[in-house]
Order: structure tokens, then sequence, then C-alpha cells
């Protein structure tokens, strides 16, 4: 034995900074009550790990935790995404990397709430842990109007305009085969669903890696 894993995930998406920094402190008291009573009965515990990717400056400055493993930072997500720093606002530690891209297959500007039907459902994005955010068109362009993603079931996401959109009464859903870029509501089970993670930078695929770790259980 080298040590002990603390890792607390349900933290990981505490929004309020304080309530995270209280979590984790009472996190951080336990860790060293089980290493303590470790080494004082003979075992080695030289390393305590834990920490992640919305609480690894916590356990960093703890003076208890000789590693952090944040994982998702890679990519982000649109859970992370709310998370609040010290000073009150979003986190902005890293930027957003991973997008899911997808495609519009229909659009209905009669419809009470106009609306857009894209080919990302369930089994394109995971949505376990809320919604994907709309992000912007696939050559970086911002959308005329401002878009929120539905479920629509497996095969299918709804696209409609916020209600700040709406109140402008000037609408512009994204035309019949335009592609999008989602935001996951949860990187980690999105990236699991994929075989390849395809690289690109402006208009140009420059990589396209195969996940080798992605599969039943992982």
């Amino acid at each position: 034995m080298v040590g002990i894993q603390a890792y607390h995930g349900a933290a990981q998406h505490i929004r309020s900074y304080e309530e995270k920094k209280r979590v984790i402190a009472g996190v951080v008291d336990k860790a060293k009550s089980v290493r303590d009573a470790l080494m004082m009965h003979g075992v080695n515990c030289k390393v305590v790990t834990g920490g992640g990717t919305g609480t690894y400056l916590l356990e960093a400055a703890s003076g208890v935790f000789t590693e952090v493993q944040p994982g998702s930072y890679l990519f982000n997500d649109a859970d992370y995404a709310k998370n609040l720093g010290e000073d009150g606002e979003p986190v902005c530690d890293w930027e957003q990397s991973l997008y899911v891209l997808t495609t519009v297959m229909s659009t209905n500007v009669k419809a009470a709430v106009p609306r857009a039907i894209v080919d990302a459902g369930m089994k394109a994005l995971s949505q376990d842990s809320g919604s994907p955010i709309v992000h912007n068109l696939i050559n970086g362009n911002k959308l005329p109007t401002m878009l929120e993603y539905y479920g629509g079931g497996d095969e299918h996401g709804i696209l409609k305009p916020t209600q700040n959109a709406l109140l402008t009464h000037n609408l512009e859903l994204p035309a019949l085969g335009t592609k999008l870029l989602l935001i996951p509501g949860h990187c980690d089970p999105t990236v699991n669903m994929y075989d390849h993670l395809v690289g690109y930078r402006g208009n140009r695929v420059e990589c396209v890696w195969p996940i080798e770790a992605r599969g039943p259980g992982n």
C-alpha cells in the first residue's frame, strides 16, 4: 500500500464556491484522519490522492493531498461551465474543447414556437447532467438567433429560440443541412459513445484519434 484515494465526485459540480470550500474542508479532515491512523499503525500512506476538475485547487492547497486528479478539464462541458469561482463568476480556467457535430434535418417556422430538428439525440450526447448548449456554426460564426436544445428522443434534438430571442420577433432558424456544434452536458459519457475524436483547427482536420478506452464500464 502506498496511500489512499479521497475523491469526492458529488462536490465537483457544487456551484457555490463557499459551499464547495466547506465540503472539501470536510474531505480534507477525513483524509487526514485516515492517513494519520494508518501511519500510526505502521501502514505506509505517503500518497493522498483525489480532487477533480471542480475542486482540484482546494485539495492542492490543503497541505494533506499529495496529488490531484482532474480529468474533465481536458474537454470541459456545459455542466462544469455553471460552476462559480471565488469571485462569483463562472470559472474560466480553460477553454471548451469538446463539441458534438450535428446537422439540421428539418425546420418548422410556422409552429407556435419555431424550431429546428437536428440529428443528435440521446445516442449522440449524454444528457444525465443536463442538455447540451447550442454553441455556434461549424465555421465558427455565431448563430443569428440564440437557440436552446430540447431532447427529441434517441436520434433527434429539438432546437428552439431562447426566451430572450422570442421577444425580439426577429427569428432566423438555421437552414436545412446547416452544421452546428453542441457542447455536451457531460463530457465523460459522451466521449464513451464514440470510436474517434476528430481534431480540427479552423476549417482543417488535423488529426483523428481512436478512443481506445471506451466501452461498457469505462
